[in-house]
């Protein structure tokens, strides 16, 4: 190396050596630096969180519609009922959500599916399954998405059901 560099070099070294200090003390929590004169406030983030409300429950009997869920600001269309790969009954539906904020999966809570023969119960998906039940990550502001649920039932018991999730029920042939 030359001379040259090697004094570049070290005069960009001396730089951030000089520098680097300060824009630290910047960052700090509002303290002023008396060598700079500059005073900084750090301040926490004014985000919105997603608020559920009280709401009286909706039902429909009408599984082809749109329905909105007022409690979660929510829109959900009932798409299919379907045979799981590996037993069991996959329920399918569109969800948009109508809120300003992202909703969180654990606002939908836990889905209900009652039939002729009794509540069927939330089976847990495997590895063999391409899909997870309900929301794995949040749903963002405006967004809609596919939302799968698969219960220990057959088809032929969704003809005469109900399904409830959150303040919205499905009520007869969810087929």
């Amino acid at each position: 190396m030359t001379s040259e560099v090697l004094s570049n070099r070290v005069k960009v070294a001396a730089i951030c050596i000089v520098t680097v200090p300060f824009a630290l003390a910047a960052c700090s929590s509002g303290e002023t630096n008396s060598s700079s004169g500059l005073s900084t406030t750090l301040t926490p983030s004014t985000a919105k969180e997603f608020v559920a409300k009280e709401a009286n429950p909706v039902t429909t009997q009408d599984a082809s519609k749109e329905i909105e869920d007022p409690g979660l600001n929510v829109r959900w269309r009932l798409r299919s009922v379907s045979s799981g790969s590996n037993g069991g009954v996959v329920i399918l539906l569109n969800l948009k959500n109508l809120n300003d904020v992202p909703l969180p999966p654990s606002a939908l809570g836990q889905p209900t599916l009652k039939t002729k023969s009794g509540n069927a119960e939330l089976m847990n998906t495997n590895s063999d399954d391409s899909y997870v039940n309900g929301l794995d990550l949040p749903l963002g502001a405006g967004a809609t998405t596919s939302v799968r649920y698969k219960f220990n039932t057959t088809v032929s018991s969704t003809s005469d059901a109900e399904l409830t999730i959150a303040n919205v029920t499905w009520k007869g042939n969810l087929q």
